[in-house]
């Protein structure tokens, strides 16, 4: 099951275990990867202390960074921000 907020989920879930795995194997307590799919679930289920995160779309690092370091103002603002079609338009032109 993939255990994401976003639309577009990549693939790269499938390999959770296997990279649990080698963490375990090889006394990691971090891990970086250039996308946030396996390291934020091996972060919330305290496989690892830190995530390194990087991605080429800005939007998703903002994101990702947000909700991990900005859990209850991220938290706030979506249950307080209107949500149609207006204001979905206006975010996506803003993204791209």
């Amino acid at each position: 099951m993939v255990v994401t907020p976003l639309r577009y989920p990549g693939g790269k879930y499938k390999t959770y275990k296997l990279v649990e795995y080698l963490i375990k194997e090889n006394n990691c307590i971090s891990y970086a990867e250039p996308y946030a799919g396996v390291a934020v679930k091996l972060l919330l289920n305290n496989r690892v202390d830190r995530i390194l995160l990087n991605d080429y779309d800005k939007s998703i690092y903002c994101f990702w960074k947000s909700t991990i370091n900005y859990t209850e103002k991220f938290i706030e603002l979506i249950e307080k921000t209107e949500v149609n079609i207006e204001i979905g338009r206006s975010i996506q032109k803003l993204l791209t």
